[in-house]
């Protein structure tokens, strides 16, 4: 998903049109937050599974991801 963001953001030097195309932007978007929301879900599981426990975890870092799918 970060290899997809890092494509679809392009070239910042470049001053192409499509720049300004609101639909790359929300892809963009879309595709960012998607491998921001699987990094964390990662981090955690490797953090319960390192601890050996603090499954209290799972469901907070869900509702955070929620609440910020949510709030955009």
């Amino acid at each position: 998903m970060l290899g997809g963001a890092l494509l679809l953001g392009g070239d910042p030097d470049d001053d192409d049109a499509h720049e300004h195309d609101m639909s790359m932007r929300a892809v963009l978007l879309d595709t960012a937050a998607d491998a921001v929301a699987a990094a964390g879900v990662a981090v955690t599981g490797a953090v319960i599974l390192a601890s050996g426990g603090n499954y209290w975890l799972d469901p907070l870092v869900a509702l955070l991801i929620a609440a910020v799918v949510a709030w955009q």
